[in-house]
C-alpha cells in the first residue's frame, strides 16, 4: 500500500503568472489525466517556498518511513535567480477537476476557457509527500485557484470569455481563504504556519 503525507499550506500564493504548462481547464492526458501549470517567482517568496518544500519533504519522508529523494523537487532554479515551480495533481475521479476554481468575486468557475501562458492566479495548495520504492518525493498540489487575470487562447475565434456572476455560476459555501480571508475552523487545525 502506498504511503503519503499531505501538508496544507496556510498562506496562499498571490499573483502567480503561469508559464509553460497551463492545464486548469482540462487535464493533460499524455501521462494519465493530470492538471499542471508552472509559475516563475522572482521575489523573496521564491527562496522561502523552495526552503519550505525541502523542509516538508525531509519531515514527511521521516514520517512515512522513506528516504527523501536527493535531487527531484517540484522547482527549477533559473539563471536570473528566479525559481520556476511546477504545480501538478492527478485526476482522482474521471471527468472531475481535483481542485476548485474561482473568479475574483469568489464565484465558482464552471465553464473555464482555454487559459494560456500569462494567466495570473492566486493559489491555495498542499505539499504532497509520497513514497515509491522507499524513496519519498514531494509535489505541489493546488486545492483552490482564483483567476486574477485570464490570458485566453482563442485560436481563430475572436470570441472571449467573461468572468463574474452570471449564467453557469453558483454560490458555494465554505470557499478558500484568499487575500486575508480566514480559513474555515476545521482547516485551521490541520494547516501548519509556513512563512512564505
Amino acid at each position: 500500500m502506498a504511503k503519503y503525507k499531505i501538508v496544507h499550506a496556510k498562506k496562499d500564493l498571490q499573483g502567480l503568472v503561469l508559464g509553460q504548462y497551463v492545464n486548469i481547464q482540462k487535464p493533460d492526458t499524455y501521462d494519465g489525466a493530470v492538471y499542471k501549470f508552472d509559475a516563475t517567482i522572482s521575489d523573496e517568496r521564491a527562496e522561502k517556498l523552495a526552503a519550505a518544500i525541502d523542509a516538508t519533504l525531509l519531515k514527511g519522508a521521516a514520517e512515512i518511513g522513506a528516504k527523501a529523494s536527493p535531487n527531484k523537487r517540484p522547482y527549477v532554479r533559473n539563471d536570473d535567480n528566479s525559481i520556476t515551480f511546477s504545480f501538478k495533481i492527478k485526476e482522482f475521479e474521471e471527468g472531475k477537476r481535483p481542485f476548485k476554481l474561482w473568479d475574483m468575486a469568489m464565484n465558482p468557475m464552471v465553464d473555464v476557457p482555454n487559459l494560456t501562458s500569462g494567466t495570473i492566479l492566486n493559489v491555495n495548495f498542499a505539499f504532497y509527500v509520497s513514497q515509491y520504492k522507499n524513496t519519498a518525493f514531494i509535489s505541489l498540489q493546488p486545492t483552490h485557484c482564483q483567476v486574477q487575470h485570464a490570458e485566453v487562447y482563442t485560436g481563430s475565434s475572436d470570441a472571449g470569455p467573461t468572468f463574474g456572476a452570471g449564467a453557469g455560476y453558483e454560490v458555494e459555501e465554505g470557499g478558500p481563504a484568499f487575500a486575508g480571508n480566514q480559513p474555515a475552523p476545521q482547516e485551521q487545525a490541520k494547516e501548519p504556519d509556513l512563512d512564505f
